[in-house]
């Protein structure tokens, strides 16, 4: 029972959002990147009352870097050791010129899962 706080922090009960985003924020931060951009195909609900019947259900969202290579690399490599569990789905990268100097981009798709209420969340099955 000692070990059920570490795994509700792992996969949680409900989505937690916001707690998902500063995990990232904190992530970049340590590793020198800069995240240009967050989005989300659908923010889900947090129940009011505690749900009887649970799903697993996955947080989605892609989050833009910009950084050097070896910064965006260790980004992945901090995501996939987070004591919250991210699947990272996809990583591309691009080059984008501004004022004659190159800069390397990277969007990141990645997966939060959490524990959602049946019916009302993204559940993959």
């Amino acid at each position: 029972e000692e070990r059920l706080p570490v795994l509700d922090q792992a996969i949680p009960s409900d989505p937690e959002t916001i707690t998902t985003l500063k995990i990232i924020e904190k992530i970049a931060t340590d590793n020198g990147v800069v995240v240009s951009s967050v989005s989300m195909p659908e923010i889900p609900e947090t129940p009011e009352t505690p749900p009887t019947s649970l799903s697993r259900a996955n947080l989605e969202m892609s989050v833009g870097l910009s950084g050097d290579y070896a910064s965006i690399r260790d980004f992945v490599t901090g995501l996939q050791n987070s004591q919250r569990v991210f699947v990272v789905d996809s990583v591309v990268f691009r080059i984008s010129e501004n004022r004659g100097s190159k800069q390397l981009r990277a969007t990141v798709n990645v997966l939060a899962p959490y524990f959602g209420v049946a019916g009302i969340s993204n559940a993959k099955k």
